[in-house]
C-alpha cells in the first residue's frame, strides 16, 4: 500500500502525543533503543527531567511514526536539515512526505501531508501569563487594533490563535523563527471575517489552508497548508483503539 492510501481528500494528519498520559510516556520510555547515538546524547543534555522526557516522546513519535508512512524500520529513518534548521527526510522515496513538529509544555504535535509543505505550533494555554508587553513587541499597528476589541478574556485567546498561527506559517515556509521575522510577518483577522486569514508580507502566498483550534483544555493548535483545501485528521498517539499499526498504539 502507497502512502497516498493513507490520506484521503487532501487529509493532513495530526498526531498528539501527552506526557500527562501515562501509556504514552511509558511507551515513549520502552521505545528509546530506535534513537540514534546523536539523539541520545542530546536526551542526556537536558538537565531536568521533564525537558528529556518531551525530548524523548517528540524523538520517538517522529521517528515512529514515520517510520510507518515511508514503510521502512524507525531506526533507518534519517534527517537533514535546511539552512534555517527545519528538517526534512533524507531517505529516497517514491512518494513525497512533508512533516513538522512542535511541542509545549507537555505535549508532542506533529503534522503529516504527503502534498504540501506544513507548519504546525502548539502553545499551552497559560491563562496567568502577561500577554500585553507581547502584543506591543511582535504585533503592528493592525494586530493591535484587531486584538483591541476584545474583552481580555477573549483578547487572549485571539492573542493565542495568532501567535501560534504565525509560528506555524514561518515553519511551514522553513524560513527560521526569529524575532525580526516575527516583528514583519503581519497577521490578522477582520472583526467581520473570521474565517479568512490575511498575512501581509514580502513572500506572501494567497493559496493557504489553516486550522487553529483548542485541545486538551490547555493547548491551542495552528496547522498551515498551501494550495488545497484540506482535510485534518487527529490522531493520538498511543491509542489503543486506533487501527494502526501495533508500535504505533
Amino acid at each position: 500500500m502507497s502512502n497516498s492510501n493513507l490520506f484521503i481528500d487532501n487529509e493532513v494528519h495530526i498526531w498528539i502525543g501527552n506526557l500527562q498520559t501515562i501509556p504514552c510516556l511509558s511507551k515513549a520510555k520502552s521505545r528509546m533503543h530506535i534513537l540514534n547515538n546523536d539523539e541520545i546524547s542530546s536526551l542526556f543534555d537536558y538537565p531536568f527531567i521533564k525537558q528529556r522526557n518531551i525530548f524523548l516522546l517528540s524523538r520517538v513519535m517522529l521517528r515512529d511514526i514515520l517510520s510507518f508512512y515511508l514503510k521502512i524500520s524507525p531506526e533507518d529513518v534519517r534527517f537533514s536539515k535546511n539552512e534555517y534548521g527545519k528538517p526534512f527526510i533524507l531517505n529516497e522515496s517514491k512518494e513525497s512526505i512533508y512533516f513538522n513538529l512542535s511541542h509545549s509544555n507537555n505535549c508532542v504535535a506533529l503534522a503529516i501531508s504527503n502534498t504540501s509543505s506544513v507548519g504546525i505550533d502548539i502553545e499551552y494555554f497559560n491563562r496567568d501569563i502577561e500577554i500585553n508587553s507581547i502584543i506591543d513587541y511582535y504585533f503592528s499597528k493592525k494586530e493591535k487594533k484587531y486584538l483591541s476589541y476584545f474583552d481580555e478574556t477573549q483578547k487572549k485567546h485571539n492573542f493565542y490563535k495568532m501567535w501560534t498561527l504565525k509560528e506555524a506559517y514561518i515553519k511551514s515556509r522553513g524560513i527560521g523563527l526569529s524575532e525580526e521575522i516575527i516583528k514583519n510577518l503581519e497577521f490578522y483577522i477582520k472583526r467581520d471575517q473570521f474565517d479568512k486569514l490575511y498575512f501581509i508580507e514580502q513572500h506572501y502566498s494567497a493559496h493557504l489552508s489553516y486550522i487553529t483550534k483548542s485541545i486538551l483544555d490547555s493547548y491551542k493548535i495552528s496547522i498551515i497548508t498551501y494550495h488545497h483545501p484540506f482535510n485534518y485528521k487527529f490522531l493520538t498517539w498511543g491509542d489503543i483503539k486506533s487501527n494502526l499499526p501495533h508500535h504505533l498504539l
